[in-house]
């Protein structure tokens, strides 16, 4: 089972790896992943970045589109950051495969988006940590939070369960302590959360039923 949405580390286990392309020239790993052009390196548009975007996330074994976003502290141009976002978001349709948002103080213009695609696939904010108004407004707008090692223990408890995901990032936890320190906050077991997370990965990604 899938119990991680989103890590940096490649050689974790029932993870999605987040395979980030920077020069077209990186190496699509054989186990399951997410692919897509980080706000960070958000250059030019460009249709052989594009095709190449494409190409690798059509692959069976990558089950999600991203991460992509806005980041308004780091970062390309704003502008091409929106266009890689609308890229990623119109390629995350055609393939029914999730999205997972990168978001720095860019929620306003995500949200926009999102009011201006009406998107069928899932939408994931990965590595959520706002307050309770804000995952209350996401939720409200239909996404998934996704949870990491740094959280805000009261929007924790009030997201609803079949809108939970778990996720290492870039952090030394595994995903059974970051479970862990999850269930404490919802006052619950770690296997709950995992299996939560598990059941929720699984209905956004058909494709590994």
């Amino acid at each position: 089972m899938i119990y991680d949405i989103h890590t940096h580390h490649e050689s974790a286990e029932n993870a999605v790896f987040n395979l980030i392309l920077k020069n077209g020239q990186e190496i699509l790993p054989q186990q399951f992943c997410s692919v897509g052009i980080h706000p960070w390196y958000a250059c030019d548009f460009n249709e052989n970045m594009a095709q190449i975007l494409r190409k690798y996330a059509e692959q069976p074994n990558v089950l999600a589109v991203g991460e992509s976003g806005i980041d308004k502290l780091r970062g390309g141009d704003m502008g091409m950051q929106i266009k890689w976002l609308e890229y990623h978001i119109r390629l995350s349709e055609e393939l029914e495969k999730p999205l997972i948002i990168h978001d720095v103080k860019g929620i306003d213009t995500i949200l926009a988006l999102k009011k201006k695609y009406k998107p069928e696939q899932a939408w994931i904010h990965h590595g959520f940590r706002g307050n309770e108004q804000m995952a209350k407004s996401l939720i409200a707008n239909g996404f998934y939070l996704s949870l990491g090692e740094k959280r805000n223990e009261r929007a924790v408890k009030l997201i609803p369960s079949e809108r939970l995901l778990l996720e290492t990032d870039e952090s030394l936890l595994s995903i059974e302590e970051i479970a862990e320190r999850i269930a404490v906050v919802r006052e619950t077991d770690k296997e709950e959360i995992l299996t939560l997370s598990a059941e929720n990965i699984a209905h956004i990604t058909p494709s590994i039923k």
